[in-house]
């Protein structure tokens, strides 16, 4: 029984060290230009969190160049 439960450990250990760390992510905006109002959601697909916060700041300053006033926020 001790056999075997080193075997699974040392299974989930590997198996573990196999499984990346990039997610889903959602970078949702929020802008306003004028009287007009905008507001975008984008996904951001098997990501590293932080490349995720990097694109979502990019579409964040795209926008305020062009000037719009608002925000992106990674979800």
């Amino acid at each position: 029984m001790k056999k075997l439960s080193l075997l699974l450990a040392g299974v989930a250990l590997v198996a573990f060290s196999f499984t990346s760390c990039k997610k889903d992510y959602t970078c949702t905006c929020a802008f306003t230009y004028g009287d007009y109002s905008y507001d975008y959601s984008y996904e951001l697909l098997k990501m590293k969190k932080g490349d995720a916060e990097d694109t979502c700041t990019e579409w964040s300053d795209y926008y305020l160049a062009y000037g719009y006033e608002g925000e992106c926020t990674l979800d």
